[in-house]
């Protein structure tokens, strides 16, 4: 109860009584939900289809791509275009392909490839939108109020991530997948419309000397700033991505197949564990807007939070490890506490990571930024996941498999703390 107290009382101050913050949050929410559930939906789909970590995990690494590729793209977009307008053709569109998905499953006619094509798309769309929304606070929120503001949209999102599978979970078995993806599209249309109502400080900028030339003078001028102005940026996102690729691999691929496959836990369980993961966001976002957690939400105690993440993920492993007598159910609950915790960390690393750009870049180049940003913690996820998912068919149900790959992924958050610290001892020394 104190932690939604928290939350109501930053509601209540001053920054969050601006109507377009309400406006951004509550999309965000109804984006959210529907990814939520549209994830949740397909992953069940897809593992019910052919049982196969390997297909599965070369689905979701395809789909994370378009966060690598077109990233950067939507910060560009972001910082040259009207935002209002960019964030009601990116709801329109992912609301078209989401009936397009629907109509398929009701004909009959839907295949892994056009799943996995569709979800691409998607994915595509909500790249461009994050760094929109990103550059978009800055100019709405006092910059003292960047971390709160921050911390309350991390919240949000993890109060949607908990309602979309835990909605998902208990409407999967009662109106089953095709009425919950034809509603998906419907929340869509409902987010697209509201942000119609929004009054945003105009940033239109165009694309003097044509749309190429200015992608290809901005990216030079957004990797400049990242690597030669402000390289901290740089170094945060390069450790975040290293970080990612392993907790996310977990998250996306471990534990769709760990529950369906492995543990054969029901639909409700698996929305349970999913819905603990989205709140596990808003656990994080409560932590780091706390007064006495707050100072140490900066770049420079990144490598302490990599300790803690890594030593939050010790249970992922210990829950597969044989000759416990535990339960399926057992196993699953304690695989997922460590994932709770872990993923929490996780949204503390994005809270930094935004108020480091958000502090420190200039207005034109908080999209830019962010997207590049996003991009360089995203490229090495879709490669692990690969792995992982192979891995995984490899392991196969052998619990002692299962507990040594998740081990070593935490030795290897390990390894990563202590290589930066030996990195740190050796900067100060020269």
């Amino acid at each position: 109860m104190e932690k939604f107290l928290t939350i109501r009382g930053l509601v209540q101050e001053k920054l969050m009584k601006s109507k377009d913050f309400k406006i951004i949050l509550f999309t965000q929410i109804v984006g959210l939900i529907c990814s939520g559930i549209l994830n949740f939906a397909m992953a069940l789909h897809i593992l019910d289809l052919t049982g196969s970590a390997t297909i599965f995990s070369t689905i979701v690494s395809i789909s994370f791509i378009p966060t690598i590729i077109i990233g950067p793209i939507g910060g560009i977009l972001a910082d040259r275009l009207p935002k209002k307008l960019l964030l009601m053709i990116a709801d329109t569109v992912k609301a078209c392909l989401i009936v397009i998905l629907a109509i398929t499953l009701f004909l009959g006619i839907e295949t892994v490839v056009l799943i996995g094509i569709i979800l691409t798309v998607m994915i595509t769309f909500t790249t461009i939108y994050i760094p929109i929304v990103a550059s978009i606070v800055p100019s709405i929120v006092d910059r003292k109020d960047l971390v709160k503001a921050n911390s309350l949209t991390q919240g949000v999102k993890s109060l949607s991530r908990f309602m979309a599978p835990a909605l998902g979970g208990l409407l999967f078995g009662i109106i089953g997948i095709y009425y919950l993806i034809a509603g998906v599209a419907i929340l869509y249309v409902i987010s697209a419309i509201t942000n119609f109502f929004l009054t945003l400080p105009k940033t239109d900028k165009g694309f003097d000397g044509g749309i190429f030339k200015a992608i290809k003078n901005d990216l030079r001028l957004g990797f400049t700033y990242i690597l030669k102005t402000n390289p901290k940026i740089f170094e945060l996102a390069f450790i975040l991505g290293i970080i990612a690729m392993t907790f996310f691999s977990i998250l996306t691929v471990a534990l769709p197949f760990v529950g369906r496959v492995v543990l054969e836990v029901t639909e409700v369980q698996f929305g349970i564990a999913q819905a603990a993961t989205g709140i596990s966001a808003l656990f994080g976002a409560i932590v780091a807007g706390h007064k006495k957690i707050r100072p140490f939400i900066m770049a420079k105690y990144v490598n302490h939070w990599t300790f803690i993440s890594a030593l939050f993920s010790l249970p992922i492993g210990a829950s597969m490890l044989p000759g416990l007598g535990l339960s399926a159910e057992v196993r699953f609950f304690t695989f997922t506490v460590g994932l709770f915790f872990t993923m929490a960390v996780f949204s503390i690393f994005n809270i930094i990571k935004l108020a480091t750009i958000q502090r420190n870049a200039p207005a034109d180049m908080v999209g830019k930024a962010t997207a590049l940003a996003l991009a360089i913690t995203a490229f090495p996820v879709p490669i692990m996941q690969r792995i992982i998912g192979e891995l995984l068919d490899m392991v196969g149900q052998s619990y002692l498999g299962l507990a040594i790959l998740f081990f070593a992924i935490t030795l290897f958050v390990f390894g990563v703390g202590i290589f930066k610290v030996f990195l740190k001892m050796f900067a100060n020394k020269a």
